[in-house]
């Protein structure tokens, strides 16, 4: 593919993280995909108290952005029945999906604890909004496949890579739709991530 095929083919494929990676990481840094993220086609991903906020905006400026609400971010451990309010506050704001941030130290001392949180929090979450897990990839391959393969048996609609440094790790398998967010900082590693099986990816700010 030329520039503008490429360019074209990922205008529908990225998405903005609206979040500060930790420690100041650059990320979107390439112009190319700085437009791209400027453009924001596969929606904005947000903290849950942000939700309405980025729903006006995108409506004033008549985009219309699929908003995805990021719950329990960063590190997963906040209490179920926060991540539940949390849920259940972007629901009534208009989130289109909800993610659930996972605590990886839970997950490698006990799986079940995991799959009980995201079960408690997925009952908030009522269809059309749609219900994901993020879990970072800094834990690794194989942890990484063996939660996203645990998640996926509570009936997910999507696995969500989170990234905190360039450089694409390798993506789970899955049977539901996966994403990466985070520290995508090239139209390269854009593209990287998505030919690596993600249906969509969104750049965070640096």
């Amino acid at each position: 593919m030329d520039e503008r095929s490429d360019l074209a083919w990922l205008a529908g494929r990225v998405g903005r993280a609206d979040y500060v990676l930790s420690g100041g990481t650059p990320s979107a840094t390439d112009s190319e995909v700085a437009q791209l993220v400027k453009i924001a086609g596969a929606g904005i991903v947000c903290e849950p108290t942000h939700v309405a906020q980025t729903k006006r905006v995108s409506d004033k400026a008549g985009s219309a952005a699929h908003v995805i609400a990021l719950i329990g971010w960063p590190t997963g451990r906040h209490h179920s029945l926060i991540k539940a309010a949390e849920a259940r506050l972007a629901v009534e704001d208009g989130a289109d999906e909800v993610w659930i941030a996972v605590d990886v130290d839970d997950a490698s001392n006990d799986v079940n604890a995991v799959l009980a949180d995201v079960i408690a929090v997925s009952q908030i979450v009522d269809e059309p909004t749609r219900f994901g897990v993020t879990i970072p990839s800094s834990i690794g391959k194989k942890a990484l496949q063996e939660l996203a393969d645990a998640v996926g048996k509570v009936g997910v609609d999507v696995v969500a890579v989170g990234v905190d440094k360039p450089g694409i790790a390798e993506l789970p398998a899955v049977t539901c739709d996966l994403a990466v967010h985070g520290a995508v900082d090239s139209l390269d590693a854009a593209a990287d991530a998505l030919l690596a099986g993600a249906g969509r990816v969104f750049p965070a700010r640096g």
